[in-house]
Protein backbone atom coordinates (compact mmCIF):
# COMPACT_ATOMS: atom_id res chain seq x y z
CA UNK A 1 0.00 0.00 0.00
CA UNK A 2 0.97 3.82 -0.50
CA UNK A 3 0.22 6.82 0.76
CA UNK A 4 -1.08 9.88 -1.06
CA UNK A 5 0.47 12.62 -0.49
CA UNK A 6 -2.49 14.84 -1.01
CA UNK A 7 -4.88 13.52 0.86
CA UNK A 8 -3.02 10.92 2.81
CA UNK A 9 -4.97 7.87 2.40
CA UNK A 10 -4.04 4.94 1.46
CA UNK A 11 -4.43 3.78 -2.07
CA UNK A 12 -3.57 -0.19 -3.54
CA UNK A 13 -1.15 -0.03 -6.15
CA UNK A 14 -1.50 -1.34 -9.93
CA UNK A 15 0.04 -4.17 -10.29
CA UNK A 16 2.40 -4.37 -12.79
CA UNK A 17 1.47 -6.25 -16.13
CA UNK A 18 3.22 -9.43 -17.04
CA UNK A 19 5.98 -9.76 -19.40
CA UNK A 20 4.13 -11.17 -22.63
CA UNK A 21 7.18 -13.54 -23.39
CA UNK A 22 6.30 -15.14 -19.39
CA UNK A 23 2.63 -15.21 -20.38
CA UNK A 24 3.28 -17.21 -23.64
CA UNK A 25 5.39 -20.08 -21.94
CA UNK A 26 2.83 -20.27 -19.00
CA UNK A 27 0.18 -20.76 -20.71
CA UNK A 28 1.96 -23.46 -23.39
CA UNK A 29 3.01 -24.91 -19.75
CA UNK A 30 -0.37 -25.30 -18.20
CA UNK A 31 -2.28 -26.39 -21.63
CA UNK A 32 0.96 -28.92 -21.74
CA UNK A 33 -0.01 -30.13 -18.17
CA UNK A 34 -3.81 -30.18 -18.94
CA UNK A 35 -3.47 -32.01 -21.92
CA UNK A 36 -1.22 -34.80 -20.57
CA UNK A 37 -2.93 -35.31 -17.07
CA UNK A 38 -5.82 -36.24 -19.63
CA UNK A 39 -3.96 -38.77 -21.10
CA UNK A 40 -3.99 -42.29 -19.35
CA UNK A 41 -2.40 -45.57 -20.40
CA UNK A 42 -4.87 -47.71 -22.44
CA UNK A 43 -6.48 -50.70 -20.10
CA UNK A 44 -6.46 -53.93 -21.42
CA UNK A 45 -9.87 -55.44 -22.54
CA UNK A 46 -11.02 -58.82 -22.74
CA UNK A 47 -12.04 -59.99 -26.62
CA UNK A 48 -13.70 -62.40 -28.13
CA UNK A 49 -10.29 -64.86 -29.13
CA UNK A 50 -7.86 -63.17 -26.01
CA UNK A 51 -8.24 -62.80 -22.34
CA UNK A 52 -6.66 -60.42 -20.02
CA UNK A 53 -4.83 -61.85 -16.62
CA UNK A 54 -3.81 -60.20 -13.66
CA UNK A 55 -1.47 -63.09 -11.92
CA UNK A 56 0.94 -62.94 -8.85
CA UNK A 57 3.04 -65.64 -8.16
CA UNK A 58 4.23 -66.10 -4.67
CA UNK A 59 5.86 -68.27 -2.78
CA UNK A 60 4.49 -70.75 0.00
CA UNK A 61 5.63 -68.19 2.48
CA UNK A 62 3.53 -65.41 0.77
CA UNK A 63 6.37 -63.57 -0.46
CA UNK A 64 6.16 -62.50 -4.53
CA UNK A 65 8.21 -64.31 -6.65
CA UNK A 66 9.64 -62.41 -9.80
CA UNK A 67 10.33 -64.14 -13.21
CA UNK A 68 8.42 -66.88 -12.30
CA UNK A 69 6.66 -68.94 -15.80
CA UNK A 70 2.94 -69.26 -15.09
CA UNK A 71 0.86 -71.61 -17.51
CA UNK A 72 -2.40 -71.86 -17.59
CA UNK A 73 -4.19 -75.25 -19.28
CA UNK A 74 -6.99 -75.56 -21.36
CA UNK A 75 -9.24 -78.36 -19.97
CA UNK A 76 -10.97 -79.17 -23.09
CA UNK A 77 -8.40 -79.22 -25.42
CA UNK A 78 -5.27 -80.07 -23.26
CA UNK A 79 -3.17 -77.36 -24.57
CA UNK A 80 -0.74 -74.84 -22.19
CA UNK A 81 -0.69 -71.29 -23.23
CA UNK A 82 2.46 -69.12 -21.63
Amino acid sequence: MSVDKRTGSKTARKPRPMNPQLHKVLIIVFLFIFITDGLKAQEAKPSTSEAVFNVVATSKSGKPRQGEIISLVSKSSKKSFQ
